[in-house]
């Protein structure tokens, strides 16, 4: 029967117990008043402690070796320990579920690691191109992970990118060659893309890889200057469903009959959302597939020149109507939406 804890002396410490007495604690009283004084031993006293004399050289001896031989026995226990442990964490560590799962199912789970169009939107700017986050650091985690999220580019299509954030620690180079990578690996699968900078960069290495990946736009926020959007005018956004407008930063007054932004080319753009910040005088020069509109966002109560273009819409059908503080009604504009369906007002705070 295997020795169990409570069982006494294992057998493997047993011959190292063997002689040992109960340990004495302190003085006996008869030495502590010798010792307390100068008094002569007796006679028959004396010997005794002879003996003890003579005899506690060996006895310290012996049991020193005995205090060496379980200091090593300690140890060997101890790195058994040690072993036992390490193999536990090992065996738990292969025999773990996650190692079990399929890989469909693990490309679900980190599919809820990476930040998505509603995510983003709802949570917050993110830095896709930054290597702490997903799914970069889902890559880093074992070989088996790193195939994984490489042999999924629905991990790939989402990319949020402010050119301003990476001046400092990055070169434009370097940017572009990184943003190349993501890309690449979303496979040709359509892209949801939030792109500012307050600086033109058409002329930025990362330009014509933006244009290489016009194509496959399919949903779009931007907040880019007005130069670099004539840059990106004219060009095929056949896949372009949603456009999100932040901001248009103004850089001078010059150019102001060109097209600010055209995509007429975008067949399939049915959602527009336009920030309360850009005035809709801009829209004069955004060249943009109206009729084809379905859902228009954040649309001003009290802006005539976006009841203008409201005449356009004609198959429209959810309008997100926005009242901000101070806007005073305005005279009557009539605009035939036949297809409305859904019309909602949002009114701030402290309108």
């Amino acid at each position: 029967m295997p020795y169990q804890p409570g069982d006494g002396i294992c057998p493997t410490c047993a011959p190292l117990a063997v002689g040992l007495q109960e340990p004495q604690h302190g003085r006996t009283p008869r030495v502590e008043e010798l010792l307390g004084c100068n008094h002569p031993i007796m006679h028959e006293e004396l010997g005794d402690f002879h003996l003890i004399v003579d005899k506690s050289p060996d006895i310290i001896y012996g049991l020193n070796e005995r205090i060496l031989q379980v200091e090593q026995l300690l140890e060997r226990l101890l790195q058994a320990r040690s072993q036992a442990e390490a193999d536990l964490a090992d065996a738990r560590s292969l025999v773990h579920p996650m190692r079990a799962l399929p890989i469909t199912l693990m490309m679900t789970i980190f599919s809820y690691c990476v930040p998505t169009w509603d995510t983003a939107l709802s949570e917050g700017e993110v830095t896709s191109l930054d290597p702490a986050l997903a799914p970069w650091t889902l890559s880093f985690v074992c070989r088996r992970w790193r195939d994984i999220v490489l042999s999924s580019p629905q991990l790939w299509t989402y990319l949020e990118l402010d050119i301003d954030d990476h001046g400092a620690h990055i070169t434009p180079r370097q940017l572009a060659y990184k943003m190349t990578l993501f890309i690449e690996q979303s496979k040709g699968l359509p892209l949801f893309f939030h792109l500012s900078s307050t600086h033109d960069i058409a002329n930025h290495p990362i330009f014509p890889v933006l244009e290489v990946s016009l194509p496959r736009w399919k949903h779009l926020s931007i907040d880019l200057p007005r130069s670099t959007l004539q840059c990106l005018s004219g060009n095929i956004f056949s896949s372009l469903e949603h456009l999100v407008i932040l901001d248009v930063e103004e850089e001078s007054d010059e150019g102001d009959d060109l097209a600010v932004f055209d995509t007429t080319n975008a067949p399939n753009l049915r959602v527009l959302e336009v920030d309360a910040q850009v005035p809709w005088q801009l829209f004069e020069h955004f060249a943009l597939p109206w009729t084809g509109l379905r859902k228009v966002v954040d649309f001003p109560a009290v802006d005539f020149d976006a009841f203008w273009h409201l005449q356009k819409m004609s198959n429209i059908e959810d309008l997100a109507v926005f009242v901000g503080e101070g806007d005073m009604p305005m005279r009557a504009v009539k605009a035939s939406l036949p297809k409305l369906a859904c019309l909602s007002i949002q009114e701030d705070l402290e309108a």
